[in-house]
Protein backbone atom coordinates (compact mmCIF):
# COMPACT_ATOMS: atom_id res chain seq x y z
CA UNK A 1 0.00 0.00 0.00
CA UNK A 2 0.92 3.72 -0.46
CA UNK A 3 0.80 3.49 3.67
CA UNK A 4 3.55 0.68 3.74
CA UNK A 5 5.87 2.81 0.63
CA UNK A 6 5.15 5.67 2.33
CA UNK A 7 7.43 4.06 6.09
CA UNK A 8 9.56 2.22 3.85
CA UNK A 9 10.92 5.21 2.40
CA UNK A 10 10.50 7.15 6.18
CA UNK A 11 12.73 4.23 6.98
CA UNK A 12 15.82 4.78 4.62
CA UNK A 13 15.89 8.26 4.81
CA UNK A 14 16.20 8.21 8.96
CA UNK A 15 18.87 5.56 8.63
CA UNK A 16 21.04 7.35 5.81
CA UNK A 17 20.82 10.68 8.08
CA UNK A 18 21.53 8.57 11.08
CA UNK A 19 25.02 7.37 9.09
CA UNK A 20 25.88 11.39 8.32
CA UNK A 21 24.05 11.75 5.22
CA UNK A 22 22.57 14.85 4.77
CA UNK A 23 19.79 16.85 2.68
CA UNK A 24 21.94 17.73 -0.52
CA UNK A 25 24.11 14.63 -0.35
CA UNK A 26 24.55 12.89 -3.42
CA UNK A 27 23.34 8.98 -3.42
CA UNK A 28 23.39 6.50 -6.42
CA UNK A 29 22.18 3.17 -7.91
CA UNK A 30 23.07 0.75 -9.77
CA UNK A 31 20.67 -1.56 -10.03
CA UNK A 32 18.37 -3.61 -12.24
CA UNK A 33 14.30 -2.55 -11.92
CA UNK A 34 13.30 -3.69 -8.84
CA UNK A 35 11.06 -2.63 -5.43
CA UNK A 36 13.86 -1.77 -4.05
CA UNK A 37 14.59 0.98 -6.34
CA UNK A 38 11.43 2.61 -5.67
CA UNK A 39 12.39 3.08 -2.37
CA UNK A 40 15.83 4.53 -2.67
CA UNK A 41 14.01 6.93 -5.23
CA UNK A 42 11.58 7.64 -2.69
CA UNK A 43 13.88 8.24 -0.21
CA UNK A 44 16.01 10.73 -2.30
CA UNK A 45 12.95 12.74 -3.16
CA UNK A 46 11.46 12.99 0.54
CA UNK A 47 15.37 13.64 1.85
CA UNK A 48 16.15 15.92 -0.56
CA UNK A 49 19.49 13.54 -1.50
CA UNK A 50 20.87 14.04 -5.21
CA UNK A 51 20.31 10.20 -7.00
CA UNK A 52 22.72 9.20 -9.39
CA UNK A 53 21.31 6.57 -11.70
CA UNK A 54 23.82 4.55 -12.78
CA UNK A 55 23.05 1.83 -15.93
CA UNK A 56 23.66 -1.65 -15.34
CA UNK A 57 24.67 -2.10 -18.85
CA UNK A 58 28.03 0.49 -18.57
CA UNK A 59 31.46 -1.50 -18.20
CA UNK A 60 33.86 -1.06 -15.32
CA UNK A 61 35.62 1.81 -16.39
CA UNK A 62 32.83 3.70 -17.56
CA UNK A 63 31.34 3.03 -14.39
CA UNK A 64 34.50 3.84 -12.43
CA UNK A 65 34.21 7.23 -14.06
CA UNK A 66 30.74 8.07 -13.50
CA UNK A 67 30.63 7.31 -9.71
CA UNK A 68 33.44 8.86 -8.76
CA UNK A 69 32.67 11.96 -11.37
CA UNK A 70 29.02 12.04 -9.16
CA UNK A 71 30.59 12.60 -5.83
CA UNK A 72 28.08 10.00 -4.29
CA UNK A 73 29.10 8.79 -0.46
CA UNK A 74 26.37 6.02 -0.68
CA UNK A 75 26.04 3.51 -3.70
CA UNK A 76 22.73 1.23 -3.55
CA UNK A 77 23.58 -2.31 -5.62
CA UNK A 78 21.60 -4.96 -7.04
CA UNK A 79 22.26 -8.56 -6.70
CA UNK A 80 23.85 -9.09 -10.22
CA UNK A 81 26.03 -6.05 -10.12
CA UNK A 82 27.40 -6.71 -6.33
CA UNK A 83 30.42 -8.51 -7.74
CA UNK A 84 31.13 -5.86 -10.34
CA UNK A 85 31.34 -3.06 -7.46
CA UNK A 86 32.99 -5.43 -5.36
CA UNK A 87 35.97 -5.41 -7.69
CA UNK A 88 35.62 -1.79 -8.39
CA UNK A 89 35.17 -1.13 -4.69
CA UNK A 90 39.26 0.06 -4.21
CA UNK A 91 38.87 2.99 -6.92
CA UNK A 92 35.74 4.13 -5.47
CA UNK A 93 37.51 5.90 -2.42
CA UNK A 94 34.14 8.84 -2.41
CA UNK A 95 31.81 6.04 -1.55
CA UNK A 96 31.82 4.98 2.24
CA UNK A 97 28.37 3.21 2.40
CA UNK A 98 27.81 0.20 -0.08
CA UNK A 99 23.69 -0.93 0.56
CA UNK A 100 22.58 -4.38 -1.37
CA UNK A 101 19.17 -3.87 -2.76
CA UNK A 102 17.04 -7.39 -2.50
CA UNK A 103 19.25 -9.41 0.10
CA UNK A 104 22.59 -9.73 1.68
CA UNK A 105 25.85 -9.73 -0.42
CA UNK A 106 29.33 -9.93 1.29
CA UNK A 107 30.52 -6.62 2.50
CA UNK A 108 27.72 -4.49 1.98
CA UNK A 109 24.99 -3.43 4.34
CA UNK A 110 21.76 -4.82 3.80
CA UNK A 111 18.72 -2.58 2.92
CA UNK A 112 15.94 -4.75 4.35
CA UNK A 113 18.14 -4.37 7.52
CA UNK A 114 18.30 -1.12 7.48
CA UNK A 115 14.70 -0.83 6.62
CA UNK A 116 14.13 -2.77 9.71
CA UNK A 117 15.91 -1.16 12.37
CA UNK A 118 15.41 2.79 11.65
CA UNK A 119 12.10 4.22 12.83
CA UNK A 120 9.62 4.89 10.35
CA UNK A 121 8.45 8.18 11.73
CA UNK A 122 8.41 11.16 9.06
CA UNK A 123 11.48 12.69 8.78
CA UNK A 124 11.96 16.22 9.32
CA UNK A 125 13.55 17.32 5.97
CA UNK A 126 12.03 20.51 4.11
CA UNK A 127 12.31 19.81 0.54
CA UNK A 128 11.57 22.60 -2.10
CA UNK A 129 10.78 22.88 -5.54
CA UNK A 130 14.19 24.39 -6.53
CA UNK A 131 16.07 21.73 -4.35
CA UNK A 132 18.35 19.48 -7.07
CA UNK A 133 16.80 15.66 -7.04
CA UNK A 134 18.40 13.40 -9.61
CA UNK A 135 21.21 13.99 -12.47
CA UNK A 136 20.97 11.51 -15.60
CA UNK A 137 23.72 10.72 -17.46
CA UNK A 138 24.48 11.41 -21.24
CA UNK A 139 25.56 8.80 -23.50
CA UNK A 140 28.91 10.21 -24.23
CA UNK A 141 28.74 10.09 -27.54
CA UNK A 142 31.29 13.37 -28.23
CA UNK A 143 33.44 12.12 -25.36
CA UNK A 144 32.93 11.55 -21.62
CA UNK A 145 29.12 11.77 -20.25
CA UNK A 146 27.72 14.64 -18.62
CA UNK A 147 25.48 14.89 -15.99
CA UNK A 148 22.19 16.94 -16.29
CA UNK A 149 20.84 17.80 -13.14
CA UNK A 150 16.81 17.83 -12.11
CA UNK A 151 15.38 19.44 -9.72
CA UNK A 152 12.00 18.32 -8.07
CA UNK A 153 10.52 21.39 -10.28
CA UNK A 154 11.16 19.59 -13.91
CA UNK A 155 10.16 16.21 -11.92
CA UNK A 156 7.15 17.48 -10.94
CA UNK A 157 6.34 19.19 -14.44
CA UNK A 158 7.19 16.39 -16.49
CA UNK A 159 4.87 13.64 -14.28
CA UNK A 160 2.39 16.72 -15.09
CA UNK A 161 2.65 16.54 -18.98
CA UNK A 162 1.92 12.63 -18.45
CA UNK A 163 -1.02 13.20 -16.60
CA UNK A 164 -2.54 15.60 -18.63
CA UNK A 165 -1.76 14.04 -21.70
CA UNK A 166 -3.17 10.82 -20.57
CA UNK A 167 -6.33 12.83 -19.42
CA UNK A 168 -7.29 13.78 -23.03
Amino acid sequence: TYAEYNRKVNSLVNALKKIGIDKGDSIGILSWNCLDYVIVYGAAMKGGYILSRFNPRLGAEELDYLINYSEVNTLFVGPELAEPVEKLRPRLTRVKNFISLEGPYQNMTDLKQILASSSDEEPNIQVDEDDKLHIIYTSGTTGVPRGAVYAHRQAWNEVSLVIARDSN
